[in-house]
């Protein structure tokens, strides 16, 4: 199962790049925009992958290195939690890193070289646990594919960071693998788990279930630690215990659980996953009706405005005063007049006057109810 192919317009990528990049890094800020992300690509997330994947071809074409830096800082700030909740996993893996090395390079190289003895071995490695665990499992009788990776530098220095360790040798995920029960039986899953806990040592307090309780974008899977599964490998490892249809689900996200379900297959579509399809579809159709629109100053304040504002309503929201002396706006680097209908993603600048330019025919070209209320009680005056 593949995402349908999209087209994005150069227009459409642009205003999403200059929202994400040009608004000050405040917490609320940051908030709204990824507010905005989500409920704009609930509805079709395969946009998004799209936005994404052009994303990560203009982060490598980028020759401005201040640009450059911005772009990778607010993908990790924004675009790196979204993909994770639309189930992007492949893009996300390859622009952490990729975003990581951008904006901290002295830092992605300290991780870099604190993880060298392992990822030097990490293919000989790798391939003895797969042994390990191939052999196991078939002598007690599962059908099942076994996977193994090592985790990138990006989701080791946020581990590192967040439990305050020094060395990598404390984590207990540097090494993943990952055992697909072809039987599609959640019983299995238990079975495998109780299995490698009685011929390996697992690590205390680490067992994780998102099969009973799974993750807010429907991730499901066992999670256990083991130590000393191979010789040589002094690190704990990690084992993700799941069957085929969570492993699809993992591997092409929500988004292609989504287009299954849109497209009538739902056969693919667990019961869990229909609930959550339809959970975001209440979501997305109600911010369908009640979408707002988030415009930016070039200094880089955002401001979220009700749907349908004008030039005029976004005058009124700053001050009473700049409303009054409204002329016109610069919008995008362009001259507008203050009857154009904001969009997500405008830059505006209001031009205003030395006197008042209210008008009575302004109230035929405004949307709220405080712009309709601050016109009327100025011509009420005049």
């Amino acid at each position: 199962m593949v995402l349908k192919k999209i087209h994005l317009g150069k227009e459409e990528f642009e205003r999403w790049l200059g929202l994400l990049v040009n608004v000050n890094e405040s917490a609320k800020n940051l908030e709204s925009i990824s507010q905005y992300f989500f409920s704009s690509f609930s509805k079709s997330p395969e946009v998004f992958y799209e936005f994404v994947k052009v994303f990560r071809t203009q982060l490598g074409l980028c020759e401005d290195q201040k640009l450059e830096k911005k772009m990778a800082n607010r993908y990790l700030l924004v675009l790196s939690q979204l993909c994770e909740r639309f189930g992007f996993f492949n893009e996300k893996s390859l622009l952490d890193d990729l975003c990581f090395k951008i904006t901290d390079d002295e830092r992605y190289k300290d991780v870099d070289e604190m993880m060298k003895v392992y990822k030097n071995n990490s293919k000989s490695l790798v391939n003895k646990v797969l042994r390990v665990f191939r052999v196991f499992l078939k002598e007690e009788g599962y059908e099942c594919e076994v996977k193994g990776r090592y985790k990138n530098l990006y989701s080791i220095n946020k581990k590192l960071r967040k439990k305050m360790k020094k060395s990598a040798i404390k984590l207990n995920d540097i090494f993943a693998f990952r055992i697909v029960l072809e039987s599609n039986s959640v019983d299995e899953c238990f079975e495998v788990l109780n299995l490698f806990h009685d011929r390996f040592y697992p690590v205390v307090d680490y067992f994780k279930d998102y099969v009973t309780i799974p993750k807010i974008n429907g991730y499901q899977s066992l999670h256990t630690g083991l130590i000393e599964v191979v010789e040589k490998l002094d690190i704990p490892i990690e084992v993700q215990i799941r069957t085929r249809a969570m492993d699809d689900f993992a591997e092409k996200g929500f988004a292609a659980h989504w287009l299954y379900a849109k497209g009538k297959k739902s056969k693919m579509v667990t019961e869990k996953e229909k609930k959550l399809v339809e959970h975001f579809s209440d979501l997305s159709q109600g911010d369908e009706e009640l979408k707002d629109v988030y415009v930016f100053t070039p200094k880089g304040d955002l401001f979220k405005l009700e749907n349908g504002s004008t030039i005029v309503d976004f005058a009124y929201h700053l001050h009473s005063d700049l409303g009054h002396k409204a002329r016109s706006a610069i919008v995008n680097g362009g001259k507008q007049d203050i009857y154009y209908r904001l969009m997500s993603g405008d830059c505006v600048e209001i031009k205003k006057s030395e006197k008042d330019c209210v008008k009575r025919e302004w109230l035929d070209h405004v949307h709220s109810k405080h712009t309709r209320k601050k016109i009327y009680e100025k011509i009420g005056r005049q």
